[in-house]
C-alpha cells in the first residue's frame, strides 16, 4: 500500500479552507487538539473534503449527534488513499490511537485474537511512522 499523506495544518487560511485538493477523493483524516493529541479519525471512500469539513461547522439540527470542533485550536493531517485502502487505514488508525471522540467506531470494529497480536507488535512504534501500518493484516 502507498499513501499520499499530509502534514498537521489548521483547516482553514483566514475564511478559505486549506484541504480544497480533497474534494471528490478517498482517504483517512486525522483531527489533533492544541496539546497535539489526535482527537478522532474519520475517512471517506468519495468525497474527504465534504467529511472532513462537516466537523468544522456549526448545524442547528440538535437532533443529529455530531462531533464539531471550532476553527481554530485545532489541526488536520490527511491521507488519500483508495476507498478500500481508507477503510482499512482508519480502522487500523482508530485501533492504535483510540481517540477520544471516536468511541462508536472503537466499539464497532471489534478485533480478533490474530488481530490484536498483530497489532501488539506495532504499539510500542511511534504513529508518524506510517510505512508501520503497510503490513497491518486487515
Amino acid at each position: 500500500m502507498s499513501y499520499k499523506k499530509s502534514r498537521f495544518k489548521e483547516p482553514y487560511n483566514g475564511e478559505k479552507t486549506n484541504f480544497r485538493f480533497t474534494n471528490g477523493k478517498a482517504g483517512v483524516y486525522l483531527v489533533q487538539n492544541a496539546a497535539g493529541k489526535i482527537v478522532y479519525v474519520g475517512m471517506s471512500a468519495s468525497n474527504l473534503y465534504k467529511a472532513m469539513y462537516r466537523h468544522f461547522q456549526s448545524w442547528k439540527d440538535r437532533t443529529q449527534v455530531r462531533i464539531t470542533y471550532p476553527k481554530q485550536g485545532y489541526k488536520v493531517r490527511v491521507i488519500l488513499t483508495t476507498s478500500k485502502q481508507a477503510y482499512r487505514l482508519e480502522r487500523a488508525l482508530i485501533m492504535k490511537i483510540k481517540p477520544k471522540d471516536n468511541p462508536d467506531k472503537l466499539e464497532r470494529f471489534i478485533q480478533s485474537a490474530a488481530e490484536a497480536a498483530e497489532l501488539k507488535k506495532y504499539e510500542a512504534k511511534p504513529v508518524d511512522n506510517w510505512e508501520v501500518l503497510e503490513n497491518v493484516p486487515f
